[in-house]
């Protein structure tokens, strides 16, 4: 049972940064449970919980300096000096092991949402066919330019995602069945109108402060 809010007026502001702390660590505790619960059977030597604890610490810590409009610069910098602590205490199987899990973890999220839809339509994806798509959608990833000052760079983005789309449908095809398919295909379709909003909406402010 999650225990009431109570507000003072006088010290709100430090109470809502501790709930989005709580958040942030349960959040964290969800996010890493698969990467914690392969490991544990892979080296049961090493003391999960403390390196749980240090997980935590950098969901909170990246996450409230992003909050606070910390530059991507900052962020990245905060983001490697973690990875540098895990790999100095808990050795570079580890540390890659997270990386890997870190940069398929797009690509595990847009896999659990179509796969959700798939359970309601009565065929969902099989553990292997996760796991396979999820290694095939990270391969081919394209990330969104944090940088884009025109309409062509933006064009030059999309012309690569829908690029590598096709290859992953290509793909895709020989391992999933047609209903599979076509609702894997709808959800990129989604994330590259979803992307194109958020670049031309970030363009739009850049342009009105300019101006």
């Amino acid at each position: 049972m999650l225990d009431p809010v109570v507000f003072v007026e006088d010290t709100w502001e430090s109470e809502l940064d501790e709930i989005y702390a709580e958040h942030l660590r349960l959040y964290a505790r969800r996010k890493y449970a698969s990467f914690l619960a392969y490991w544990e059977k892979q080296r049961p030597e090493i003391n999960y919980k403390y390196l749980l604890g240090i997980l935590e610490e950098r969901e909170v810590v990246v996450n409230q300096q992003k909050k606070h409009v910390g530059s991507p610069e900052d962020l990245l910098a905060l983001k490697a000096q973690y990875d540098a602590r895990i790999r100095a205490e808990f050795g570079d199987e580890i540390a890659d092991g997270l990386a890997s899990y870190l940069e398929a973890a797009p690509a595990r999220g847009l896999l659990s949402r179509v796969n959700l839809l798939l359970v309601n339509m009565g065929q969902p994806m099989t553990a292997e066919q996760m796991e396979l798509m999820s290694h095939i959608l990270t391969n081919h990833r394209v990330p969104v330019p944090r940088d884009a000052k025109s309409v062509a760079a933006i064009n030059t983005y999309l012309e690569e995602r829908h690029a590598q789309v096709a290859l992953i449908m290509e793909k895709a095809a020989k391992h999933l069945n047609p209903r599979q398919t076509n609702v894997l295909a709808q959800e990129m379709e989604f994330q590259i109108s979803f992307a194109k909003m958020g670049i031309l909406r970030s363009l739009s402010r850049a342009k009105s402060n300019r101006g």
